[in-house]
């Protein structure tokens, strides 16, 4: 059984997104295979080493529609894992959370859904960080019925959500994916590291790298060179 997943290309703008938000809670709306729980308790506990589950300090809840996607591995990084629909879970609204993680499961809802969807994220959610595809594809003939693509959510879509819902958002896209951070009652931003990438491209094209840590002092035990 293959399971669905997303690219690797926005990952690093998420975690630095959301870790930004300085969350104590954090609950991941259709997990999947649980990745962005993985980096999360990586990134806020256990770099902190804090190794011990009862040392951790954020609350990590995981939502999963699909049992066969749910494993062991998972109910040992997350503090709890529900099967459950996200649209039902947030019916529920058993829990209010600092941040609700939206990756790649907008465009698996017809259109009136997601924005359903997004409207209960935002009531159960200080903030809602949200990735989706950059074009449409169809994504059909998977063994999970939900995997497949129903809806397509360029920016200019999002925006209008946002204004429907009340809401601010804050955009940015590469070359694959649209992510999108909403707030109801915040100001909503994404932590991008392009400026820095660029000035480093500069600089290891302009500058020798030996001069440039030499420079720093900031050289170590090598090989003669």
């Amino acid at each position: 059984m293959a399971l669905g997943s997303s690219s690797l290309q926005e990952v690093p703008i998420v975690i630095e997104t959301v870790l930004a938000l300085r969350p104590r809670s954090v609950v991941d709306l259709g997990m999947g295979s649980g990745k962005y729980g993985y980096l999360l308790r990586e990134q806020h506990d256990i770099a902190d080493v804090l190794f011990g589950r009862d040392d951790w300090r954020l609350r990590l809840v995981g939502v999963e529609a699909y049992a066969d996607y749910v494993n062991d591995i998972e109910r040992l990084v997350y503090d709890e894992v529900v099967t459950d629909d996200a649209v039902g879970f947030l019916h529920a609204g058993t829990e209010h959370f600092d941040v609700a993680l939206a990756l790649d499961i907008l465009e698996h809802f017809e259109p009136e859904t997601g924005a359903q969807f997004l409207r209960l994220a935002l009531e159960t959610a200080r903030f809602v960080v949200v990735s989706t595809p950059r074009g449409f594809y169809t994504q059909d003939g998977h063994v999970n019925h939900l995997e497949t693509h129903r809806s397509w959510w360029p920016a200019r879509a999002l925006k209008r959500l946002a204004t429907d819902l009340g809401a601010s958002v804050a955009i940015s896209q590469n070359r694959y994916a649209t992510l999108a951070v909403f707030a109801a009652n915040d100001e909503p931003r994404i932590v991008t590291k392009h400026r820095a990438e660029l000035v480093s491209m500069l600089r290891t094209v302009l500058v020798p790298e030996l001069f440039w840590y030499r420079l720093k002092r900031g050289t170590g035990p090598t090989i003669p060179l």
